[in-house]
């Protein structure tokens, strides 16, 4: 990519990474039954301003200061849904222990991949890795609630039909 491609592909790149905290909490906020509350909207808030910020810089220098201050601020955020997963298995809300651990696999991942990107850490991005771990994990859970589902629906429906059964009688 050269020339405009190349800038249009590393700002929607940016805009790609500023939206995923806020959409992560957003899924654990529908997932588990719960509004966002202000830790929420404040990641909107903040992921939002960074996006339009991104859409009106007009140099390297000025994207690269835009992501210098997402960075700790990702950080702050990435830690809402592992808070978000914490409280649901303190109350023993079903899945919710493994929601928590693959996210905070995830988090310490982006946290890795900052640090490496950063020249802290001479390895290799892992966070992509971990993101694809979450997601077969979170299909795994959805699948697993499915069945259950499916399975007192079954129940249900026999219970139904014994009580017609009996009814008829």
């Amino acid at each position: 990519l050269r020339g405009r491609s190349f800038w249009l592909a590393l700002k929607l790149e940016y805009i790609a990474l500023f939206v995923t905290v806020p959409l992560l909490a957003g899924f654990l906020s529908a997932f588990f039954s719960r509004r966002p509350g202000w830790p929420g909207y404040s990641a909107m808030i903040f992921s939002a301003g960074l996006i339009v910020a991104v859409l009106f810089a007009g140099d390297a220098r000025t994207m690269l200061t835009i992501l210098e201050i997402w960075q700790p601020g990702m950080l702050i955020l990435a830690a809402l849904p592992v808070y978000l997963a914490i409280d649901e298995t303190r109350k023993g809300t079903p899945d919710a222990s493994s929601i928590l651990f693959s996210f905070t696999v995830l988090m310490l991942a982006a946290i890795h991949d900052i640090l490496a990107a950063r020249g802290d850490l001479p390895t290799p991005h892992i966070a992509r890795l971990a993101f694809v771990a979450v997601v077969f994990a979170v299909a795994g859970i959805l699948a697993n609630r499915f069945a259950r589902a499916e399975r007192e629906s079954e129940r249900a429906n026999r219970s139904l039909e014994a009580m017609n059964q009996s009814l008829r009688r």
